[in-house]
């Protein structure tokens, strides 16, 4: 049985409700923002192309000028901010997608 509630590091996905927590606070973030959060933390350490995110996330193909699942990343990594020692949470691996840092504590 899958748990309802996915925790990395500081943040909690309840995957029931579609909520995110950090640091036991309640984020404000869109649907599209809360699947690519879902894809991410699924797979820590592992890099997810754009092309990937783009149909698990938007259900859509990637184009070469499609900025939207950059967006969505910005918008996340704002409102996620650093990891608690300052490490950023989601890495860019430039020309190719991203990848989600290892929680540096549990």
């Amino acid at each position: 049985m899958r748990p309802h509630v996915v925790t990395s590091g500081d943040i909690a996905l309840d995957l029931a409700a579609r909520t995110v927590l950090k640091d036991n606070q309640s984020l404000r973030i869109t649907g599209a923002e809360f699947d690519l959060l879902k894809a991410f933390v699924e797979s820590p350490g592992q890099l997810l192309t754009r092309d990937v995110l783009a149909e698990g996330v938007l259900g859509r193909k990637f184009s070469p000028f499609d900025r939207s699942i950059d967006l969505h990343v910005s918008n996340l990594r704002r409102k996620l901010g650093p990891q608690s020692d300052g490490v950023e949470r989601i890495r860019s691996i430039r020309g190719t997608g991203y990848l989600y840092a290892w929680p540096t504590e549990v």
